[in-house]
């Protein structure tokens, strides 16, 4: 996978990008602590660490114990590791750099922009059409535009955008 397609596999679902910033801040963490965090279930923040890693965007953090001058979200000073820690990659911190609202417009339908706009100024009920870009984090579970979702239909706008 190159790393346009694993951009592109990263922006479709928020729990990705989450994860990653998540990372980014804690440099090394495990799954129980990355779900308080994140907010995500335990099973499926899991799934999530092994498919980062997969990708190389995770790595398995391989030191008998975590201080917390590797671990900045512990809060004593030196741990015995007793779960899997994982810290991000560079490959990971690049990745996170290049999700912006052009690498969301890039991978956006003409569809989806339009379920974008209407909501500019007002809310508007979820719909089956919605599932895409409330899966990537554009619009919250209510039909409102997040802060990504509001930049990126103004950064559209800018491009030349209009329904």
């Amino acid at each position: 996978m190159n790393e346009e397609d694993v951009l592109k596999d990263m922006l479709e679902d928020i729990n990705n990008i989450k994860i990653l910033r998540h990372m980014e801040i804690a440099k090394v963490d495990y799954a129980k602590n990355i779900m308080r965090y994140t907010e995500i279930d335990k099973l499926v923040v899991a799934e999530y660490l092994k498919k980062l890693e997969s990708l190389g965007l995770l790595e398995i953090y391989g030191n008998t114990s975590i201080k917390r001058t590797s671990a900045k979200l512990k809060k004593s000073a030196e741990v015995h590791k007793h779960h899997t820690y994982y810290r991000i990659t560079r490959q990971g911190e690049i990745l996170l750099k290049m999700v912006d609202c052009r690498a969301y417009l890039k991978i956006l339908g003409e569809n989806c922009l339009e379920r974008l706009y209407i909501r500019l100024n007002k809310p508007v009920n979820l719909e089956e059409s919605d599932e895409r870009i409330l899966h990537m984090g554009l619009i919250g579970r209510h039909g409102e535009l997040t802060e990504i979702g509001k930049n990126t239909i103004k950064f559209a706008k800018k491009r030349g955008f209009n329904p």
